[in-house]
């Protein structure tokens, strides 16, 4: 059997200096009326995800948050986060991510150890809060997203109750100023805060627009969760981008490939266990898939026989670590 090599042509990379909520600037400037976020039922333009995170940015100033401070997000994927992260880089501060399976421990130690001044919590989640309330001290304001109960601030409430305009500039060091802090598993004692700047995030969601080649007509499914580096950098390529984001809270195989079917997913970011479950899936010829033309499995290595049953299954390519792809069209 023959082996085919072939020369890859690796483009030479483009990285401005600019913070990192600069680049949903820039996508609100070409593509201001193009759905930004799928949801449920819920859909939303670039230019409501930057008039409702400016909102919140200016709320999160009136709330004497200062460059540095730490804001936490404490929820599921959902458009809520995404806009909360811009939000907090347009205002100066860091994201601390939790993850929103921790139990009341964890969550009282991320907290702490990262000197969170601002928690904005899923409201299922609160509870678990509540448990904490007065354990956490540095905790000035909790913001809920969902159903807020009385004498809670409600998300929305400030988002929509805060000038819709840009906060004015703040003047970053892009090398060392972070933009978030997420914390590791912890495999080696208790979990660690990871520092990322806003110079890390925006090349960082550069080059997996580039690996990915995402244009602004794809439509990319995201389960992965956002507060893992994985589904943080598939936010951010996809608001630089400007793509389309099928957001869902976790994966599920049926809603999975239903959305990929009804709004033609085009970029199918995955996990070795989702693929090889997509393998075992009885119905899974049911569905049209055929607008997939990328598949990327990471986290993990993908053992070889997935990646051959895939090819099999599916009239698109996958391997180990970036994936493959088809010939693309012109990037618009």
């Amino acid at each position: 059997m023959s082996v085919f090599r072939r020369e890859l042509v690796r483009p030479k990379l483009d990285y401005p200096r600019v913070p990192y909520h600069e680049l949903l600037r820039r996508s609100v400037e070409r593509n201001p009326d193009k759905w930004a976020t799928v949801y449920h039922d819920q859909k939303l333009t670039f230019r409501e995800i930057e008039a409702l995170s400016n909102g919140l940015a200016n709320g999160l100033r009136d709330f004497g948050l200062s460059k540095g401070d730490r804001v936490a997000l404490f929820m599921t994927n959902r458009p809520e986060y995404l806009m909360t992260f811009q939000a907090t880089s347009k205002a100066g501060g860091v994201v601390t991510p939790i993850n929103p399976a921790y139990h009341e421990d964890e969550v009282e130690y991320q907290l702490n150890n990262s000197e969170a001044k601002v928690l904005v919590v899923q409201d299922d989640r609160l509870p678990i809060v509540d448990a904490i309330r007065n354990k956490i001290p540095t905790v000035q304001h909790i913001l809920v997203v969902g159903d807020a109960p009385p004498q809670t601030k409600s998300w929305y409430d400030v988002a929509n109750g805060f000038p819709a305009s840009r906060p004015s500039d703040i003047a970053f060091d892009l090398e060392h100023d972070l933009v978030a802090l997420p914390y590791s598993s912890g495999t080696t004692g208790l979990p660690k805060g990871v520092r990322l700047s806003h110079r890390n995030l925006v090349c960082n969601g550069i080059q997996c627009a580039s690996a990915s080649r995402i244009g602004n007509q794809d439509v990319l499914l995201l389960f992965l969760p956002f507060y893992h580096i994985y589904g943080t950098m598939l936010m951010g390529a996809s608001v630089l981008s400007g793509a389309t984001m099928c957001i869902m809270e976790r994966f599920e195989m049926q809603t999975a490939l239903s959305i990929t079917e009804r709004h033609r997913v085009t970029l199918f970011y995955a996990v070795p266990p989702v693929l090889l479950a997509m393998t075992q899936y009885p119905d899974l010829k049911t569905y049209d898939l055929s607008s997939v033309r990328y598949i990327m499995s990471g986290a993990a290595p993908l053992p070889p026989e997935i990646g051959r049953r895939m090819q099999e299954l599916r009239a698109c390519w996958c391997c180990r670590g970036m994936g493959s792809r088809k010939p693309r069209r012109s990037r618009t």
